[in-house]
Order: structure tokens, then sequence, then C-alpha cells
């Protein structure tokens, strides 16, 4: 069974999928993530344990057969695991060439050098399906400023990257910052709404009980209470007036409109 390793966005745990699958979801984490930001991150793994391998071969001037052979031992074991059949085809060229009897260094140095540029070319593949994915949300989804802009440019790094993945880096960073202004938008756009449907409320409020306190008056005799009720309906005059104000406190409006009430009786 042909299987696809990828690396969590959340915990960077590794784990091996169907490689038709679109989403995972880990097993340590729980986090859910697209399959193709998961195998980006493992050829970038892929590359530092290729790397690492390197160093501990080419850091001396000379390299005799026996390390060579550790180096392509490792790297097969390297390329196996991250089912890189590409690479694996590579290593065994290596094999070859030491039996020819090649320099074991520039042995190491060929698998090392295209080993790197097909997983490159692999990453780029795949940062390019993350660019265009995101640049359908950038022209046809939620409007975020400037990620256009910082797509297109992903594009025209892309070809001469060594690291690919560092624009993705960027865009999803880019990304994040935006998602949490639009997040913050939003709860503004809520907030003024609940506002909005707050002061529409108190307004009929005001309107209902203006009329109660006219009704009411028209029916009074006594002096006194008139006067009570002329106060009142000045008061809710007041309360128009700090509805309509542009530093408009609706709490305090409420609070008023409820001391009216009570102060009235109604």
């Amino acid at each position: 069974m042909n299987l696809k390793r990828i690396v969590c966005t959340q915990c960077g745990r590794s784990m091996e999928i169907d490689p038709e699958r679109q989403t995972a979801k880990c097993r340590a984490c729980g986090e859910e993530f697209l399959v193709e930001t998961g195998e980006m991150l493992a050829m970038a793994e892929f590359r530092n344990e290729l790397n690492e391998l390197k160093e501990l071969v080419m850091n001396r001037n000379s390299i005799e057969k026996e390390r060579a052979i550790l180096y392509l031992d490792g790297a097969k074991e390297v390329a196996e695991k991250y089912h890189l059949k590409e690479v694996s085809e590579k290593i065994q060229e290596g094999f070859k060439l030491l039996e020819k009897r090649c320099d074991p260094k520039e042995v190491v140095q060929m698998v090392q050098t295209e080993s790197e540029v097909f997983v490159i070319e692999l990453e780029r593949k795949l940062v390019r399906k993350f660019l265009n994915d995101v640049k359908v949300i950038a022209e046809e989804g939620e409007k975020i400023g400037g990620l256009l802009e910082k797509v297109n440019e992903g594009f025209g790094l892309l070809d001469q990257s060594d690291d690919p993945m560092e624009i993705v880096k960027t865009i999803q960073e880019y990304l994040e910052v935006a998602r949490t202004q639009l997040g913050n938008q939003r709860k503004t756009i809520e907030k003024e709404k609940a506002e909005n449907d707050w002061k529409i409320a108190l307004a009929e409020m005001l309107d209902s009980f203006l009329e109660y306190v006219q009704l009411s008056a028209a029916a009074k005799e006594d002096p006194a209470e008139i006067e009570d009720a002329v106060r009142i309906i000045e008061g809710i005059t007041q309360c128009y007036k700090m509805l309509n104000s542009e530093d408009c406190n609706l709490d305090e409006v409420s609070k008023k409109i409820e001391s009216l009430i009570e102060a009235y009786g109604a």
C-alpha cells in the first residue's frame, strides 16, 4: 500500500496516511489540517535530516568509501521513511558509482545535491498549489487587504527560492494577522448591531411611555398630577436627546427611562 509521510502543523508529529486523503487529523494533538501543508513540512524535515547526514560525513577534507556508504545507507533510510522513490533511486546510483571507484566525496555531493534539487522542486509544486488556493480566497473570498499582493509576490519568489516553505510561512503569518483583524471587525460590527437594536428598542419604549403619559395626563384634573406628568414628559424629551447624541450612553438612557417610569408609577 502506498503511503505519504506528513507532519502535523500544530505539534510537529510525523505520521503516515493514504496519499489520496485531502485532510488529516493528528493522533497526538487532535489538530485537523490540510495534507498538502503537512507534506510541505515533511519535505522540509527530510531536507534537514539529509543535511545532518551530510554534516556528519563532509566535515573532513577527504571521505573514504566506508563513510560514503554510511551516508548513502542513512540517506536511503530517510528517503524510504518519507516515501521518496525518486530520491531512493538517486541514492542507488550513488552506490553503483562507489562500486566503479568514483571519488566518495563527489558521490556524496552528487547524491546530496540531486536529492535536494528534487525535493525543492517538489516543495515548489506544493507551494504553487498552496498559493493558487490562497489566491482564490484573495480574489473571491473574504477581502483581506494586501493578501493578493502577498500571493503574487510569493509566485515571483518561488522559482528563485531555495526554501519555498519560507514563502508559505510568510503567507500564513499574514493570513493569521488578517484573520485576527477580520475577527475584530466582525466583533465590532456585531457590537454595533447589538447597540443599534438596543437603541431602537429604547426609542420604541420611549414612544409607548410618552403616549401613555400624555393620555393619562389628559384625564387628570389635579394640577399637581398634571405638573408631574409635564415633568415626566420633559424627562422623556431629554431621553430622546440623549439617545440621538453622538456620544450616547445607552446604559445611562436605559436607567433614566426606568427611573422616569418608576417616578410616574406606570
